[in-house]
């Protein structure tokens, strides 16, 4: 996609709008968009003019709005003959027109269990041709990196010839800059993990996609026990007052008041669904 521009308007109450514009300053650096403060008449408003080279940043504009979700963010947007308008509150496109919808937001799922308990939280920050997948996930106790190479590595499950495939999974425990652990499947059909003979490091560029994408996805769903007191206040007294567990990692009660009695919500494409399940047997299996 060519370069994108855009007029940025950020309505909210004055004492957080200097807040924001630090927050959006700070989420956009190093990715080659650019932000530039316009004049309003307003107190109670921002405006910028927004350009970028590859497509709109929405995942840091979507990790923003969570984190100041009283403000609205609106996007007047021009690219490659279109135009349309995105409007993001509270980590979440509430309305989008034009072509670039599509990127509004990173495929992504969640699971929870019937006490609002993270069973698999995933968003996907790349997927090529070359049936290469990279993304986040994380269960209630532990989250990763992961990097699916050469399709469904299951398949290779199925039959003893395509046992040593080329597709393979592999992660990073805790989060790391390192693939340390790769997944393979048995003759029996289970699979086993063991550590990577040389741990390969995750290439910047890599590492740039992921970051982004797990900013966005923890902004709109997460929060942590380990996070300071100040921060979790509220997310730990809404837990207490539905009776639900408190855990390393924990999923937002506005986000679990949006799923309903869903437990889930999957914005995957179906050619890639098995990832789920592939993750399900493997990584998620070990903690829960």
């Amino acid at each position: 996609m060519s370069k994108v521009g855009a007029t940025l308007v950020v309505d909210g109450p004055r004492q957080l709008l200097r807040a924001m514009r630090k927050r959006l300053a700070e989420s956009l650096a190093g990715t080659g968009a650019t932000l530039r403060l316009a004049e309003s008449q307003q107190d109670d408003r921002l405006q910028f003019r927004l350009s970028a080279e590859q497509g709109l940043p929405y995942p840091q504009l979507i990790a923003a709005s969570a984190i100041f979700p009283d403000c609205v963010l609106s996007l007047d947007w021009q690219a490659d003959g279109d135009r349309g308008v995105t409007t993001i509150r509270g980590g979440e496109v509430q309305a989008a027109s034009g072509e670039l919808l599509a990127g509004a937001m990173l495929p992504q799922a969640i699971e929870v269990d019937a006490g609002g308990a993270l069973m698999l939280g995933v968003v996907i920050a790349s997927a090529s041709r070359a049936q290469t997948i990279t993304g986040y996930a994380a269960t209630r106790v532990a989250e990763t990196y992961f990097k699916i190479a050469g399709g469904n590595p299951a398949r290779a499950c199925d039959d003893d010839a395509k046992r040593q495939a080329s597709s393979r999974l592999v992660t990073a425990g805790g989060g790391g800059r390192h693939w340390t652990e790769q997944w393979d499947c048995e003759r029996s059909g289970a699979w086993r993990s063991h550590a990577a003979a040389s741990a390969q490091s995750i290439d910047d560029a890599e590492m740039q996609q992921l970051e982004l994408a797990v900013a966005a996805y923890r902004a709109r769903w997460l929060w942590y026990d380990q996070a300071p007191l100040e921060d979790t206040a509220i997310e730990r007294a809404r837990a207490a007052a539905a009776d639900r567990s408190v855990w390393a990692i924990n999923v937002q009660s506005r986000a679990l008041a949006g799923l309903g009695e869903s437990c889930g919500f999957d914005s995957i494409a179906a050619a890639d669904r098995w990832l789920l399940p592939l993750l399900r047997q493997t990584w998620a299996a070990v903690d829960l």
